[in-house]
């Protein structure tokens, strides 16, 4: 007895952790090193990573929860709290932060940067104390038919019809401390917010008009996968919790973290297990986009041989059939659109080889022409409507570049769509749609059209200004010449935008203040009004050139984004001033100044 009694006495030893296994994270950009805990104390050691040059900060509510009790942060070493982590040429940085000692029979904690419920922190849950989670297990409850499918079947086609599809939602190995909803993003029909109740199901109902890859993801930054639907399609989609940890420590091919049913359920399998396109892909035409000093019709002759060296060898293969059939149109189509895309793509390439750093837009040679365009599309079908199986909307490939009856169909509907969803469409686009091969095309874009009259006709209209007319990339200066002698803050959002409405419209509290939201054409117009109705800032509805000027101009990286405009001519902007209380504080300077 008086032994253990002595025993019971004497400090814990320090125990390490090396890499603890994080169950979900709601960003990709900052991992744990190793976790020292111990009697007096809980020591994180971090690392960051961004591109050179831009900043993160660390705020100093940062905390620590174990078992539903929080531990503020204590100290921290590397960063000061709520300064800025600048990122150097590698794009790395380390910190570590101290926080009080947790019961040494704790097995996991979550780390919130900032506020536990705070949009713009840091984030990670279910962080493994015991050294024993399993982040490849596959959950218990996934259907065996969804984990193992023949692929000896045909290449499904793309659908057109005016019907609506169901998608289901379980969340699997989850709580309800992980997330409440997750993020359906239509390439036809926008994003939807399907929230989850307390067992993580939900479930929501839309019309995608046609074939259509969605995209799946929670918080920011975590993504589950994406799936193939189509007009009166029912969905069951499986999604495993742990996506959010997938990019931690540098994974290269994470686990299927999403499993989909429905009338794409091989496709789909297909798309999530066998990457051999993908490889071909990367064998034979990233080499082209490498070099960005060649001429026009070398990058052309260099795709087109890049397509016919891979065809040869996927052709050499003895694969299933809905691999052999979807790799050749596939093939066809990344042609196609290496030749719609050549300057962005010379361009990541750089960026993806240079840690980071951009290569000046004038320093790109290649700049295809109309008959550049003509020698690809002489090799593959640019109507191939199977195309949309691989993301042909999204990626704007039907903008009129190629010649095909079928492509220029799809092209005018592109266009169309976006002008019905803007109430641009007019009676002459009506006609020229009836005049298609597929009449559904103007049937779904009038009753687009309907559809988004009726939803902005309730309530009072928002405020909403004409926007500059000044060259895009100029536009934030021409708003904040409108107000002399004011500080001005933009807020950047997208989609789903109440939240950071509220938080944004929480600044103005001062007549000096101006705060001015803008939203581009990609978050539709009925979202837009409904938004902005509630808010007596001025807003801005730009479209899609006008915004990519602007993200380029700012290095705007994701949303939301601002924007702080000094009454001096001092500009302030970067991922930094999503944390809203570091936002009021520089807002606050400016105003003292």
């Amino acid at each position: 007895m008086l032994l253990t009694a002595v025993v019971a006495a004497m400090p814990l030893a320090s125990r390490v952790l090396m890499h603890p296994a994080v169950t979900y994270a709601n960003s990709t950009h900052i991992d744990i090193e190793r976790i020292e805990l111990s009697d007096t104390a809980t020591v994180i050691h971090f690392s960051a990573h961004y591109r050179p040059g831009w900043w993160v900060t660390i705020s100093h509510l940062s905390a620590i929860e174990v078992d539903g009790r929080m531990y503020p942060l204590r100290r921290s070493e590397g960063v000061g709290v709520d300064d800025r982590i600048v990122f150097p040429p590698s794009g790395r940085s380390e910190f570590t932060l101290y926080f009080d000692a947790i019961p040494a029979s704790a097995t996991k904690l979550n780390y919130y940067e900032g506020p536990k419920n705070s949009y713009g922190g840091f984030h990670l849950y279910d962080v493994d104390l015991t050294g024993t989670a399993d982040m490849q297990r596959i959950p218990a409850d996934v259907p065996d038919t969804l984990l193992r499918r023949n692929l000896d079947v045909p290449c499904p086609p793309a659908v057109f019809a005016d019907d609506s599809t169901v998608i289901k939602v379980h969340m699997l190995d989850w709580n309800p401390g992980l997330m409440d909803h997750v993020i359906l993003t239509y390439e036809s029909a926008g994003s939807y917010y399907v929230a989850l109740d307390s067992a993580g199901r939900g479930e929501c109902a839309f019309k995608p008009y046609f074939t259509t890859r969605v995209d799946v993801a929670a918080g920011r930054h975590v993504y589950f996968g994406s799936f193939l639907t189509a007009p009166g399609d029912s969905v069951m989609l499986y999604l495993d919790a742990k996506a959010g940890a997938d990019f931690l420590h540098g994974d290269i091919v994470p686990p299927r973290r999403l499993y989909a049913d429905g009338m794409y359920r091989d496709y789909n399998y297909m798309y999530d297990t066998d990457n051999t396109v993908d490889e071909l892909y990367v064998k034979h035409f990233a080499p082209v986009f490498a070099d960005y000093r060649q001429s026009s019709d070398s990058y052309t002759r260099r795709i087109i041989d890049a397509r016919r060296d891979a065809l040869a060898e996927l052709e050499a293969m003895n694969s299933p059939r809905l691999v052999s059939e979807a790799g050749r149109a596939r093939l066809d189509y990344e042609l196609l659109l290496s030749a719609l895309r050549h300057r962005d793509l010379c361009a990541l390439e750089y960026e993806n080889s240079h840690l980071g750093f951009q290569i000046p837009e004038d320093s790109i040679v290649p700049h295809l022409d109309s008959r550049h365009y003509a020698d690809a599309g002489a090799i593959a079908d640019a109507g191939d409507p199977r195309y949309l199986l691989f993301g042909a909307w999204s990626a704007d490939f039907y903008n009129g570049t190629f010649d095909s009856p079928v492509y220029s169909d799809l092209s005018l509907f592109a266009r169309q769509i976006k002008r019905a969803g803007q109430l641009r469409l007019t009676e002459a686009g009506i006609d020229s749609l009836r005049a298609c091969g597929n009449p559904y095309f103007a049937t779904i874009c009038e009753t687009i059209g309907r559809s988004v009259a009726g939803r902005i006709a309730d309530g009072h209209k928002p405020r909403i200004e004409p926007v500059p007319d000044v060259p895009p990339e100029d536009i934030v200066e021409a708003i904040a010449a409108l107000y002399p002698g004011k500080t001005v803050v933009f807020n950047f959002w997208s989609g789903y935008g109440g939240p950071v409405f509220r938080r944004a419209s929480s600044l103005v509290d001062d007549d000096d203040l101006i705060l001015i939201n803008i939203a581009d054409t990609s978050t539709s117009l009925p979202v837009f009004y409904d938004v902005s109705r509630h808010y007596d800032s001025p807003s801005y509805y730009i479209d899609e050139s006008q915004a990519l000027a602007l993200w380029k101009r700012y290095r705007i990286d994701s949303l939301p984004f601002f924007i702080v405009a000094g009454r001096d001519g001092k500009r302030e902007y970067g991922p930094h001033l999503r944390n809203l209380q570091l936002l009021k504080e520089i807002v606050n300077g400016y105003l003292c100044e």
